[in-house]
């Protein structure tokens, strides 16, 4: 249900996005690719769509890998990391920009193995293999300013501070609640 909701949430802020860039022919629109990482905004590859004071930001790492050999009993490991953010242009400057943000992401953890065990039955012993898998997921979001730095549109070096809410959907502490997010992304523009 989150991942639909999220789903939502970025299509309607691409929509306005879209509606924003198509209602001033002025404007100038890029299309960044990038990477990010963030403890808040997600890290791996990201994509920028840029329309003047108004950027929205996409970032996603999928990650999968397995052993199949008996001494690390068939595990595999699964690691997803998406964001959501919205960023707008306070002050524009040629070579220097600071925006303000807010983000949304989702983390995702699932490491699964294969446990064996002996069962003594009627004086014989047989092995049981059981699957195990133990996973952890969690939605994180940001508020904060941005920082660009660059010496064209093109290509720029962002920083990010954001008052930041860890693991918000999980059990509710004032270490998941209160926290200071520091991110980095390196965009660049075809």
């Amino acid at each position: 249900m989150k991942k639909y909701i999220s789903l939502v949430l970025f299509f309607c802020l691409l929509a306005q996005v879209q509606g924003i860039a198509q209602t001033s022919s002025e404007k100038k629109t890029y299309h960044k690719f990038g990477l990010h990482a963030s403890p808040t905004a997600s890290l791996g590859m990201g994509y920028k769509y840029v329309s003047g004071k108004h950027q929205g930001q996409i970032t996603l790492l999928p990650l999968t890998f397995s052993t199949d050999n008996f001494a690390q009993n068939n595990t595999r490991v699964f690691f997803n990391a998406t964001a959501m953010n919205y960023f707008f242009k306070i002050s524009d400057q040629r070579a220097f920009d600071i925006l303000v943000f807010g983000g949304l992401s989702h983390w995702y953890y699932s490491r699964s193995y294969d446990q064996s065990f002996d069962v003594w039955v009627n004086g014989t012993t047989t092995t049981n293999t059981e699957r195990i898998t133990n996973s952890e997921q969690r939605m994180n979001a940001s508020l904060g300013f941005a920082f660009e730095v660059g010496t064209s549109e093109r290509f720029k070096i962002n920083g990010q501070i954001a008052y930041a809410a860890y693991n918000f959907t999980g059990e509710l502490t004032i270490a998941n609640i209160l926290g200071i997010g520091l991110e980095f992304a390196l965009n660049f523009s075809l």
